[in-house]
């Protein structure tokens, strides 16, 4: 094929896979999203100390502004110095990061247009003098700081909401009702049981992650439920998909393999649920996920799409394989 028309054809569909949905819309669109995304601060048990209070989209960004609840500086100092350093003790990623990523998971917008304004407030209602600008930059998501004169706190006074952080798990974003339970025999405790499922999860996803140490995220800070997360992983959920032929045209063309399969961030929460006395025991499965792909240009994780809305039947198949196998696993 002539070079010429190869190069005029991959910038014609390259026009195509460059529209994206993820541009500004009007202030109004952003108002319902407000009470999802503060559900979602709800579910993480973290609605306590931030809560949305409004949003706006002047200049051409998006700006979602979160009030931390104690209204003193003091007191939102010590509450959010201690919410980042416990996060950053338990993942490999930062708060900022985190509420950021699920900001924009939620909003659905390019992270450059976007923004979260954290700040205290005075009992009279104004802002106070505690700020936090979290916002993404050079590829980067950033923070800008502002503590006034905040510098006396009691560290007591968190401790009861530090028991409940510690179970939180790090970007699970969907509250599934489809769960699936496999009754097992044998007299396993459950530990044991906990320990042999992270065995095979990490040999089967080990031989499939480009970087599994950034990619593989196992939470141990609870012991009722095993959850753990993989990121960047092809060939799960969407196993039966083939590349796609341009990408195989291009790869033969270039000399530069293209492989534009979807990519998968898959959250399993797996629980252990004894049967009375006898020698058996039930797990019960909750995988949900997210997907993007490199055909259409989404395969950055703020433009990756719920698995659950638009491919729950192949996401429930999945489940129940993946169940299965852990299954033959414990049994050897």
């Amino acid at each position: 094929m002539n070079k010429v028309l190869v190069i005029i054809l991959f910038f014609a569909f390259s026009g195509i896979w460059a529209q994206e949905p993820f541009g500004l819309k009007s202030q109004e669109y952003y108002k319902p999203l407000e009470k999802k995304y503060q559900n979602w601060l709800h579910i993480k048990a973290i609605d306590k100390y931030l809560m949305v209070t409004g949003s706006d989209t002047l200049d051409g960004f998006l700006t979602f502004y979160l009030q931390i609840i104690p209204t003193t500086d003091d007191s939102a100092f010590v509450v959010w110095e201690t919410l980042r350093k416990k996060f950053s003790q338990l993942h490999g990623f930062s708060l900022e990061e985190w509420l950021f990523k699920n900001f924009i998971s939620t909003v659905k917008t390019r992270p450059e247009l976007a923004n979260l304004q954290i700040s205290s407030r005075k009992p009279d209602g104004s802002d106070g003098d505690f700020y936090r600008g979290i916002y993404f930059e050079n590829k980067q998501i950033k923070v800008i700081e502002r503590n006034g004169k905040a510098k006396n706190f009691n560290p007591q006074e968190i401790v009861s909401f530090l028991s409940g952080f510690r179970s939180l798990k790090p970007t699970k974003l969907l509250v599934r009702n489809t769960k699936y339970k496999l009754k097992v025999q044998g007299n396993y405790g459950k530990q044991k049981v906990y320990d042999k499922i992270t065995e095979y999860a990490e040999n089967r996803f080990r031989k499939k992650l480009p970087d599994f140490q950034h990619n593989f995220y196992i939470d141990r800070s609870s012991s009722d439920i095993l959850y753990f997360e993989v990121r960047n992983v092809k060939s799960e959920v969407f196993a039966d998909e083939d590349n796609n032929f341009i990408a195989e045209f291009i790869s033969w063309f270039s000399g530069t393999q293209v492989d534009w399969r979807t990519i998968e961030e898959l959250h399993f929460s797996i629980k252990y649920i004894p049967v009375g006395n006898s020698r058996s025991f039930i797990l019960e499965f909750d995988i949900d996920g997210r997907y993007g792909s490199g055909f259409h240009g989404i395969n950055q994780w703020e433009k990756m799409f719920d698995m659950e809305k638009d491919f729950d039947p192949k996401l429930e198949r999945y489940q129940q394989q993946f169940a299965q196998d852990v299954y033959n696993y414990l049994m050897k």
